[in-house]
C-alpha cells in the first residue's frame, strides 16, 4: 500500500469505483459538477506493482519553455498550457513510480526547452528500461476529445513498445473515462511523419511510447486540465499501464556463445542465446519452468532468418551457422514472446568474425626518403583472408626490419590495413617484413642523401591532442598527398618558393612550411584549431534559396532577389561544410522549383534544419532582418535570436520581427523550419560588385555565426582578426579581394579600407590566402589572437 504521506499526496477522485463493470465500459458522457461532487478515494499501489523495484524508468513532460508565447499549445478559453501540464502529470507519476520503488529520470525539470535529440539521449545515457513521453493533443474543434498512445515504426519493426503502449492506453482510458475513445486508439508515429516518426521516440535503447492523454483544445476538458486532482488521476493512469505492462515481463535474450562483441575465427560458427522470459527472477513455485512461447522464437543473423534449435530445460537457443559467413562485425537478434506474450525489445548483439590472413600488400611512400631523423616512410600492409577479402577490423600484424627503426612492433589492421612508419637517420638500405598467420610480405626502403628533400610531420587535434583523420597536405596548386588515419604525413619532391599547407574537413588549416631549398627536410607538429569551436560537425541543414527561373522575386536595379538568395545560399553552405555539417541545396542554379519540390528535397532529410533564405528591398531607411518560422515555435525563435544578433553588430541590420508563416514549406518540413528575409537588395554594399557578392558573402557569414551561437560555439577564448590587404608597391588599400582564413572562412575586402573580419576565432595558427585578378596569390601563417594583419599584394 501507499505511505501515508504519499496517500495525501496523491489523493484523487476515484470515479465511478463502485459503479460496475458495464458502465466502466460505456464511459458515459459527465458534467464538471458530476466530476466535483463525486466521492475521492486513495490511490491504491497495486502488488504487481512492487515489480517495477530497481527499474529505470525515463518521464518525458512533452515540451517546454513556451510560457512566453501567448496561445501556444494552450487552451482556447483558460489558456491552460500544455507543458505545464504535462510536467504536472509527470511530476505526479514520477512520485507513484519512486513509491513503488523504480528509478526515475526526467527529461526537463522545469519549464524549460529541451531539444528532442537531447531528450533521446537523456534516456539512453542513463540506460533506462522504459520510456515515456506524456502530452495532451489540440484540433480545431472544441468537440473532440480522447486518448492516443503512439509508438514508433511500424507495428512489426519492435512489437514490445506495442506492448507498453497497449498498457498505457487502456490504463489512461480507463482512469480518465473520457466521453470519446478512437477506434484504433493505437499510432504509428509514421503516420504523421512518413519514414522517419517522431524524434523523441527515435533512436532509443529501450521500450518506448508517446501518449496523447486527451485534447486541451476541448472545452470542458480544458477546464479538467487544469485541476491538480484530475492530473493526478491522469498519472495514475499511466501508473497503472506502466505497471501491468512491468508485471507481464520484460523478456530478453543474451549471447553466449560469442559473448557479445567477440572474435571467432570461422565463418560458420555456432552461436548460442540464453532466453529470458523476465519472469521467472521473481522466484515462486515452477519459476525454473519454460515461460516462453516457444512458436514465437526467431533468431536472426544480419536481419536474415536462420534455423535454430531449442532446449526448454536450459531456455537455449542454438544456431549452428551453415551459409559462411565473411570477416567483419555481424549482427544477431532474437525475438520472442512470454506467456503474457510480452516481447523482447529487439536490441541486437554483435560478434567478430576474423578469418586468418592468407595474403598480404605491402606498399612504401615514398621507398627512398633523406637520411635524417626527421624523416620517414609509410609502411601500409593490406591483408585478406581465404575469401580474398579484407580481413576484420583488429587483426594484429607483426613489423620487423633487417636495418633502422618501426615505429610499431605490432599493429591492429583499420578496414583490412595496417599502418606503420620507418626512419633511419643513417644511409641504408633495408627490408621491411610483415607477418600475420601464415601470411608474409616484404619491402624495401633505402634512406640516404638526396636531391630532394621532403616534409613530414604530424596534425594534431588542438582540443583533444588526438590525431586527424582525412586530411590533406601539398601546395596551392598542384599535388595534394592525404594524411593517415594516424595523422601522419610525408611528402617527398619539395617544391621551392610554394608555401606547403596542410588542410582537414571541419578544422582550420596551417602551412606547413614556405620553402625555399627543394633539398631541405621539414618537420612539423601542428595543432589545428576546429571551425566554429566544432559544434557544426555532424549537424545538418537544408538550404532553400527562395524563387528561381522566371519566379525573380523582387529587383532593385540590376539585382534580383532570386540570384541573391542563391548567392549567400552556396556561400552558407560552403561555410557549414567546411566546419564539418552536411548541407543539401534546394537549387544551386536558376532553376525553378514548385513548393512540392523544395519540401521533397527538404524532407529527405527529416532530422535537418530547413533555412529558406529571401531578399526584399529596404522597408524604410535603414536595411534589416526578418524571420518568419512555424506557428509558435520556441524552437525557431532560439534559432533566430544569436542570428538576429550577429546581423546587427556585423553588418547593421534593425532586428526585423519574428512571424508565424503558414507557408507550405515552412509548415510541412519534418525538420524545424525558418525563412530569413534580407531587407537589403537596394541597399548600396550590394553595388560594391556587379552581383552583390561583397554583401552576399557577408550575409552568409551573419548566418554562419548565428547558427554556430546556436550550436554553443565558444564564447570565452576566441578572437577577432582583421585583415587589410594593401598593394605590395603602393601600399594602397585593395578592395574586392577574396580573403580566406584557414580554408574554412572567406570573404571580401571592403573597397575604401580593404578591409576584412572574421569573428569568433580559437586561439591559433592558421593560413590566410589573398587572391584577385591581376595579383599573385598571397598565402601566409597568422595567429588568431594578433588582433590586426596586413596583406600585401603583387601584380602578375
Amino acid at each position: 500500500m501507499i505511505s501515508k504521506r504519499a496517500l495525501v499526496c496523491v489523493t484523487v477522485v476515484m470515479v465511478g469505483c463502485l459503479c460496475g463493470c458495464s458502465e466502466y465500459r460505456v464511459q458515459k458522457k459527465v458534467t464538471m459538477e458530476q466530476w466535483a461532487t463525486w466521492d475521492r478515494g486513495p490511490l491504491v499501489i497495486p502488488l504487481y506493482a512492487k515489480n517495477l523495484k530497481g527499474l529505470k524508468i525515463c518521464l518525458d513532460p512533452g515540451h517546454g519553455g513556451d510560457a512566453h508565447l501567448k496561445g501556444y499549445k494552450a487552451g482556447p478559453k483558460t489558456g491552460v498550457r500544455e507543458a505545464a501540464v504535462n510536467w504536472r502529470v509527470a511530476v505526479f507519476l514520477r512520485q507513484l513510480l519512486e513509491e513503488a520503488g523504480a528509478e526515475v529520470i526526467m527529461t526537463r525539470y522545469g519549464d524549460e526547452d529541451v531539444s528532442l535529440s537531447r531528450r533521446v539521449q537523456i534516456a539512453n545515457e542513463n540506460n533506462a528500461d522504459i520510456f515515456v513521453s506524456l502530452h495532451h493533443n489540440a484540433t480545431g474543434s472544441d468537440k473532440v476529445n480522447y486518448t492516443t498512445t503512439w509508438f514508433h515504426a511500424d507495428p512489426d519493426s519492435a512489437p514490445a513498445n506495442l506492448d507498453l503502449a497497449r498498457q498505457i492506453q487502456i490504463g489512461v482510458e480507463e482512469e480518465l473515462r473520457l466521453p470519446q475513445t478512437h477506434p484504433r486508439g493505437l499510432m504509428s508515429d509514421y503516420l504523421m511523419y512518413p519514414g522517419a516518426g517522431f524524434g523523441v521516440i527515435r533512436g532509443l535503447n529501450c521500450v518506448a511510447c508517446l501518449c496523447e492523454a486527451s485534447f486541451h483544445s476541448h472545452a470542458e476538458e480544458e477546464k479538467r486540465l487544469a485541476n491538480a486532482w484530475y492530473n493526478q488521476r491522469e498519472a495514475y493512469g499511466y501508473f497503472l499501464g506502466i505497471a501491468r505492462y512491468v508485471n507481464g515481463g520484460m523478456p530478453f535474450f543474451r549471447m553466449t556463445e560469442p559473448r557479445d562483441g567477440d572474435r571467432v575465427e570461422t565463418g560458420t560458427p555456432t552461436l548460442k542465446f540464453r532466453i529470458n522470459d523476465g519472469l521467472s527472477a521473481r522466484g515462486g513455485w515452477a519459476a525454473d519452468r519454460n515461460w516462453i512461447l516457444e512458436e514465437s522464437i526467431q533468431v536472426s543473423v544480419n536481419g536474415k532468418k536462420v534455423p535454430f534449435s531449442y532446449d526448454a530445460k536450459s531456455k537455449m537457443a542454438t544456431v549452428e551457422v551453415k551459409e559462411k559467413l565473411g570477416s567483419g562485425t555481424h549482427s544477431a537478434l532474437v525475438t520472442f514472446q512470454n506467456i503474457h506474450k510480452n516481447h523482447a525489445f529487439p536490441k541486437a548483439v554483435s560478434f567478430v568474425v576474423a578469418l586468418p590472413a592468407v595474403r598480404m600488400e605491402m606498399t612504401i611512400e615514398p621507398d627512398r626518403i633523406p637520411a635524417s631523423e626527421n624523416a620517414w616512410a609509410t609502411v601500409r600492409v593490406k591483408a585478406y583472408d581465404e575469401d580474398g577479402k579484407p580481413v576484420a577490423d583488429g587483426t594484429v600484424i607483426d613489423f620487423s626490419i633487417t636495418e633502422g627503426e618501426l615505429l610499431r612492433a605490432k599493429v591492429k589492421t583499420v578496414n583490412g590495413e595496417a599502418l606503420n612508419y620507418y626512419r633511419c637517420p643513417w644511409g641504408a638500405s633495408a627490408q621491411v617484413i610483415a607477418q600475420s598467420g601464415k601470411a608474409e610480405v616484404c619491402g624495401n626502403v633505402w634512406s640516404g642523401k638526396m636531391d630532394q628533400g621532403g616534409a613530414f610531420g604530424v596534425l594534431l587535434d588542438a582540443l583533444t591532442g588526438a590525431p586527424v583523420e582525412q586530411g590533406q597536405v601539398g601546395w596551392l596548386e598542384g599535388t595534394r598527398h592525404s594524411v593517415t588515419r594516424d595523422g601522419r604525413f610525408a611528402v617527398s619532391g619539395l617544391q621551392a618558393g610554394q608555401p606547403l599547407m596542410a588542410s582537414v574537413p571541419g578544422r582550420f588549416g596551417v602551412v606547413i612550411a614556405n620553402i625555399e631549398d627543394s633539398s631541405a627536410v621539414v618537420w612539423k607538429q601542428a595543432s589545428l584549431v576546429p571551425a566554429a569551436g566544432g559544434v557544426l560537425a555532424g549537424k545538418s541543414f537544408v538550404l532553400d534559396p527562395r524563387y528561381g527561373g522566371e519566379e525573380t522575386g523582387s529587383v532593385a536595379g540590376d539585382h534580383r532577389a532570386s540570384e541573391c538568395n542563391r548567392l549567400v545560399a552556396i556561400a552558407l553552405m560552403q561555410l557549414l561544410q567546411n566546419a564539418g555539417a552536411q548541407v543539401r541545396v534546394t537549387r544551386s542554379d536558376d532553376a525553378s522549383l514548385s513548393v512540392d519540390q523544395r519540401l521533397q528535397i527538404a524532407n529527405q532529410w527529416p532530422s535537418a534544419r530547413y533555412i529558406r533564405i529571401e531578399h526584399e528591398p529596404m522597408t524604410g531607411s535603414r536595411p534589416s532582418l526578418a524571420t518568419l518560422r512555424y506557428p509558435g515555435s520556441t524552437i525557431i525563435s532560439d534559432f533566430a535570436s544569436p542570428i538576429i544578433a550577429e546581423a546587427s553588430q556585423y553588418l547593421g541590420l534593425d532586428a526585423g520581427s519574428i512571424r508565424d508563416s503558414e507557408d507550405k514549406e515552412i509548415k510541412d518540413t519534418k525538420g524545424p523550419a525558418v525563412a530569413f528575409i534580407f531587407h537589403t537588395l537596394d541597399h548600396p554594399s550590394m553595388k560594391v560588385d556587379s552581383d552583390g557578392r561583397f554583401l552576399c558573402l557577408r550575409e552568409a557569414y551573419v548566418l554562419y555565426r548565428g547558427i554556430a551561437g546556436y550550436h554553443e560555439a565558444p564564447t570565452e577564448g576566441v578572437y577577432a582578426l582583421e585583415i587589410r590587404v594593401v598593394d605590395e608597391k603602393t601600399g594602397q588599400p585593395q578592395g574586392n579581394v577574396l580573403v580566406g582564413l584557414g580554408g574554412v572562412e572567406s570573404l571580401l575586402s571592403d573597397s575604401v579600407a580593404g578591409m576584412v573580419r572574421f569573428e569568433g576565432l580559437p586561439k591559433g595558427e592558421t593560413f590566410v590566402t589573398a587572391s584577385k585578378e591581376g595579383y599573385r596569390t598571397s598565402v601566409r601563417n597568422v595567429h588568431t589572437d594578433k588582433g590586426l594583419v596586413e596583406v600585401r599584394l603583387e601584380k602578375d
